[in-house]
């Protein structure tokens, strides 16, 4: 079961669905417990120009679990792998915060963030192994702003207040321990 982490010190709040721009707030900082009441909220950080910044797109990419299709072309590609969840979540963070990535954006800082909330229970990587070594209920499967080959993958984009609706249910369901997935601790259920 996830250990729940010191409540954080900063109020966070929804967006409402019709505010105009992605970017909600600047500051706070990346403590387990601010990082899931953000995530809670239907916010997430990313650092720019080295300011924090907590953003809700008003157009949401997910990947619609429930029901999801995978494409001809996915399948095809997906043969040989084996998928796994939690066996390298160090390699698997180490390598989106590698500096060479196109867009890279991921610092120390989030690497040392997701690693405690990993620590904790509530940060895992799904992976994708081919013979050689790592290649790459309803749930929300959120990835923040499509792109080209997350739509490939079944990513649609959805309105603010859609996800919202959708976070909210995903919520309430249970984690993989049959606990729901928010605290006791006030947020939102």
């Amino acid at each position: 079961m996830p250990l729940e982490p010191p409540p954080t010190s900063w109020t966070l709040t929804r967006p409402p669905a019709a505010h105009p721009q992605d970017a909600w707030a600047i500051g706070a900082d990346l403590e387990p417990g601010t990082l899931l009441a953000a995530y809670r909220t239907g916010i997430f950080p990313m650092r720019m120009e080295g300011d924090l910044i907590w953003w809700s797109p008003a157009r949401r990419a997910v990947i619609p679990v429930e029901g999801h299709t995978r494409s001809r072309s996915l399948r095809r590609a997906a043969r040989g792998f084996e998928i796994r969840v939690d066996t390298a979540f160090a390699a698997v963070i180490r390598g989106c915060a590698d500096p060479s990535r196109p867009h890279g954006w991921l610092d120390e800082g989030f690497v040392a963030a997701y690693t405690r909330l990993h620590e904790l229970g509530w940060a895992h990587s799904v992976e994708a192994w081919d013979a050689q070594g790592l290649a790459g209920g309803p749930r929300l499967l959120d990835v923040q702003w499509s792109t080209p080959h997350l739509a490939t993958l079944g990513a649609i984009e959805i309105t603010r207040g859609e996800y919202h609706r959708r976070l909210d249910i995903a919520l309430r369901l249970p984690d993989a321990w049959g606990e729901p997935c928010t605290s006791s601790r006030g947020l939102p259920r």
